[in-house]
């Protein structure tokens, strides 16, 4: 009977270690989504830096012409679950005093991020955070919410400034739950998406940089160190060559075993000319020469690479005399494409981050 007793409690604590951990890891993952979420939904321009798991807050983002935003991040498994929605709201709210404190109450915004559909439980109004995305404002709250908040800021020890922090305090509910991907990062998906878009990257371009965009803000939680909106900006156009590189074999027909050989042998080779300042404004200028003459902006690049790859085709030859000749016509349209995408997409990012 011991015995079984023993047994039982160890299992019973293997389970809650596995409980946790699982909870430990969606809280970790919503983190930094929220993160990503967040960057993504300022005006790129006027961002200067960012932080995931920051020195003040669980998220920090800094700007070129205001003061800092901190958020706390919080989140359920079970949004709809009420179990520990009042004491997430307690702790996000006291790490929030804790934050404006330590920062000498410089800051334009604080926020407690959630993906919880009620995150204040104030016995009216269940519907507040009804939908994808809610932000509300503390100061446009019903009544009994901002009670419900008050009780928690007027039992902080911490010296600060309420009436500061209740002008500059929001609750932002973001939409984030399911086990499939899908469904979890559908939303926060749609925002990287539609952000990309707006500063001119194509759409299939953008729904495969998410993937990309979502193991940086992972993998910055874990680092010491503030990522910059230029190192930002050049991630996404680094990634948005290496998806050039696997568009361009459908776009020219590519045979694939020359593809296959392209992407063992040659990559290194593509990459590198892809990078040539030479051949890159060889190729810019008569390229700006050509699009002139098009009636058309429709598929320009295409159109100006299957007229003028053979001029390039001997200038890559005479630099890597390696090449077999009846290879080099494929290996010259992919550099040239490459170029020609990179190019128009760093004029893109540049200009929409302001870098």
């Amino acid at each position: 009977m011991i015995k079984n007793i023993l047994e039982g409690r160890f299992l019973m604590t293997d389970r809650n270690k596995d409980t946790n951990a699982t909870a430990s890891a969606f809280g970790w993952d919503f983190q930094y989504n929220l993160a990503l979420y967040l960057v993504m939904d300022q005006d790129l321009r006027q961002v200067e830096k960012f932080k995931v798991e920051g020195s003040t807050e669980d998220i920090e983002i800094y700007f070129r012409n205001k003061e800092p935003i901190y958020i706390q991040a919080k989140s359920q498994e079970n949004p709809h679950s009420k179990s520990t929605t009042t004491q997430h709201l307690t702790n996000a709210i006291n790490s929030l005093i804790n934050a404006v404190s330590k920062v000498n109450e410089e800051y334009s915004e604080v926020i407690y991020g959630n993906n919880i559909e009620i995150p204040i439980r104030a016995n009216k109004k269940n519907n507040l955070f009804e939908g994808n995305r809610v932000k509300r404002r503390y100061k446009n709250l019903p009544d009994g919410h901002r009670k419900k908040i008050d009780s928690i800021i007027d039992k902080s020890e911490v010296i600060f400034d309420k009436n500061k922090l209740k002008e500059k305090l929001f609750i932002l509910k973001v939409e984030f739950s399911e086990d499939d991907d899908e469904t979890r990062y559908r939303f926060i998906k749609e925002k990287v998406i539609n952000c990309l878009n707006g500063i001119g990257l194509k759409g299939y371009k953008a729904n495969r940089i998410f993937a990309y965009l979502q193991n940086e803000f992972k993998n910055n939680a874990s680092k010491r160190v503030d990522l910059t909106i230029q190192e930002f900006g050049w991630l996404i156009i680094l990634y948005s060559i290496n998806i050039e590189e696997n568009n361009v074999y459908e776009i020219f027909d590519i045979p694939q075993i020359s593809e296959e050989r392209l992407k063992t042998d040659f990559s290194e080779l593509i990459f590198k000319k892809s990078l040539d300042f030479e051949l890159i404004t060889s190729v810019i200028s008569e390229y700006n020469r050509f699009s002139i003459s098009c009636t058309t902006r429709r598929d320009t690049e295409i159109s100006f690479i299957n007229e003028y790859y053979s001029k390039y085709r001997d200038d890559i030859l005479s630099l890597e005399d390696v090449i077999p000749n009846d290879f080099l016509d494929d290996l010259t349209k992919v550099i040239l494409f490459q170029i020609l995408s990179s190019y128009s997409d760093i004029n893109s990012v540049k200009k929409g981050l302001s870098i």
